[in-house]
């Protein structure tokens, strides 16, 4: 299969071209999800809420 090497990356040959407003369709959906967990979070930080990790088995309970 022959490739040729194109300014921004490599295209074989008989590849379908990539439909761009599809693929950025994608990545605002991505970002919008992305936006809105950042928001939760902060949200929750401001009202001083915090993230604890579980304890693995085995483990001390952490010293106040």
């Amino acid at each position: 299969m022959a490739k040729e090497s194109k300014a921004n990356g490599v295209v074989e040959a008989g590849a379908e071209p990539l439909n761009l407003d599809e693929q950025m369709k994608g990545i605002e959906a991505q970002i919008a999800e992305l936006r809105g967990t950042y928001n939760f979070l902060a949200q929750l930080k401001q009202n001083g809420y915090s993230v604890v990790p579980p304890k693995q088995d085995g483990e001390q309970p952490a010293a106040k």
